[in-house]
């Protein structure tokens, strides 16, 4: 006899409060920016804060809120993060002659006269 597994549950991308962009698709009707109110096993319930004019029937229509699927959702500022940590680390070999600061002026001055 077959058993079914029961999923494990997954660890949400987001927690209340955060504001989050949601991107248009089948099951999104309008891609908006919004606070995550409430979460769910596999969704969230996300305030709408903003979208686009042309969308303003349909955002009228959810009453401000809609339930959304976590793989919809992104932090805003998420890429930036990602930027951040993709950029290679500042070394601390020493400069090499072609990279190394120009002498100032006093001391190619102390050099001339002696």
């Amino acid at each position: 006899m077959a058993t079914k597994s029961k999923k494990e549950p997954i660890e949400p991308p987001v927690d209340v409060g955060d504001h989050v962009t949601v991107r248009k698709s089948g099951n999104v009707p309008l891609g908006f920016k919004g606070t995550i109110q409430k979460i769910y096993t596999h969704s969230a319930l996300v305030s709408i804060d903003e979208y686009a004019p042309e969308n303003k029937e349909v955002a009228e229509d959810l009453k401000g809120k809609t339930i959304v699927n976590f793989r919809h959702l992104r932090k805003r500022g998420a890429k930036k993060a990602k930027a951040k940590k993709a950029a290679a680390p500042k070394s601390d070999a020493p400069q090499t002659a072609e990279k190394a600061a120009p002498e100032s002026e006093t001391e190619t001055n102390k050099k001339e006269t002696k």
